[in-house]
């Protein structure tokens, strides 16, 4: 990538040339400058301020061959910075922001959810978007070494649409060496987000559906790994969360292979572990905010969950005539589920999986992809009423159905019974 369309003044005195008010373009970036530099090729340096009036997230990507995000990014920046050092090893300083001006976006950048988001959210002060999420000011200050390709990142802060702050600093090694390299980040994020108001973006009737809030979760973020392959491991509280997730915590482990979630109260105690795989060419791809669902396939799932009088329902009748009858349901009970997701029948000879007589009967001849394992259930109560001291048997999960297909209930005094139950 070159620069073009260059113009502007210049002065030559010497072994120096200073610059005023030259502009150009570097790919899709424009680009403003003024200040000097020195053409003697040992001791010549840069001494230049430059800025970038505004250019589309996305086109900026592009112009520096960076690879596609997991997830689609929406929204224009403004950079201003020093270039400053030897003339063959420049350093850059300086802020880089979200811009509060539109005019530079392209018009013919895809239309994405984090586009749509960006759209739907501009009056309540949306300025740019990850994926679902808008954000309303996301500013970071960085040096970056062109010797070594080390960016060091400080002051990093992100305001969200929906309430939350987030802060962070960091360094990242930004080169073709550190796509590969497990040590190419190292970046460290801290804040608050408001849980809720970010599930209603996916999830519409959320507030319908699960009455129980997590309110606001405060939270430390390490992401780590390689350019192509980074890693987020996070912590993180809910002081605010009400019901049975009062003082909820936890962690969440999130890696190319798998995705891990930790999470405990007072009421529950759960385990989660996704295998996850991704399509050979994804990381080759160069295409920038195409719509697509999520970007990985699920391979595999464990899950463990112990239950202590969780509440997941609560109604008190809304009659002001009558007198208040409030209903509680809560579970008590353990779950656990183990299970991979299996082709169609037709594909079963292809993969190398090691399929019981019963995993076979779970799958019917050119069906989707379904999730089947083993899935056991004890001490399962709803308020007094037990429902399962003892279940044990094959779950299979897929778009058209959930089948449970031998399943043993055993009761204390000896009464065992098989069921086949077809959701």
């Amino acid at each position: 990538m070159s620069l073009k369309n260059i113009s502007g003044s210049l002065c030559f005195r010497g072994q120096r040339i200073f610059l005023h008010n030259a502009s150009g373009w570097f790919g899709s970036v424009p680009l403003e400058a003024s200040g000097d530099f020195g053409i003697h090729p040992e001791e010549g340096e840069f001494h230049l301020m430059c800025q970038v009036p505004g250019v589309e997230v996305n086109a900026l990507m592009r112009t520096f061959k960076m690879k596609p995000l997991l997830f689609p990014l929406a929204g224009s920046v403004t950079a201003l910075f020093n270039c400053q050092g030897p003339l063959d090893t420049p350093v850059f300083v300086g802020t880089g922001m979200v811009s509060r001006t539109f005019s530079y976006l392209q018009t013919d950048t895809t239309a994405s959810v984090a586009s749509e988001a960006l759209a739907t959210s501009k009056e309540a002060g949306a300025l740019a978007a990850f994926d679902r999420v808008p954000f309303s000011y996301v500013s970071a200050n960085f040096t970056f070494n062109t010797d070594n390709c080390v960016a060091d990142l400080y002051g990093i802060r992100a305001c969200l649409v929906d309430g939350g702050e987030i802060r962070g600093a960091g360094n990242a090694w930004i080169c073709p060496e550190g796509e590969e390299d497990e040590t190419a980040i190292d970046v460290n994020f801290s804040g608050s987000l408001a849980f809720d108001n970010i599930v209603l973006r996916y999830i519409p009737s959320y507030y319908h559906q699960m009455p129980l809030k997590l309110g606001v979760l405060n939270g430390e973020t390490k992401l780590s790994g390689s350019l192509l392959r980074p890693r987020f491991d996070i912590k993180w509280t809910a002081p605010t969360a009400e019901g049975s997730f009062s003082d909820a915590r936890g962690d969440i482990i999130i890696s190319h292979d798998f995705i891990t979630v930790n999470s405990a109260s007072a009421a529950f105690d759960l385990y989660t572990r996704v295998q996850t795989s991704y399509p050979d060419d994804f990381h080759h791809k160069k295409e920038f905010n195409i719509p697509r669902a999520i970007p990985f396939t699920i391979d595999g799932v464990e899950l463990d969950l112990r239950m202590r009088g969780f509440e997941f329902f609560s109604l008190v009748s809304a009659y002001t005539m009558d007198s208040p009858r409030p209903l509680h349901l809560k579970v008590a009970g353990r779950i656990k589920f183990q299970g991979k997701v299996l082709k169609p029948i037709g594909n079963i000879t292809e993969q190398n999986l090691e399929m019981t007589r019963q995993n076979v009967q779970m799958l019917d001849k050119g069906i989707v992809d379904s999730l089947v394992g083993e899935v056991s259930i004890s001490g399962l109560k709803l308020n007094q009423l037990m429902l399962a001291p003892q279940l044990s048997g094959l779950l299979r999960v897929s778009p058209k159905c959930i089948k449970v297909m031998h399943k043993i209930l055993s009761y204390k005094n000896g009464f065992n019974c098989e069921l086949l139950w077809i959701y």
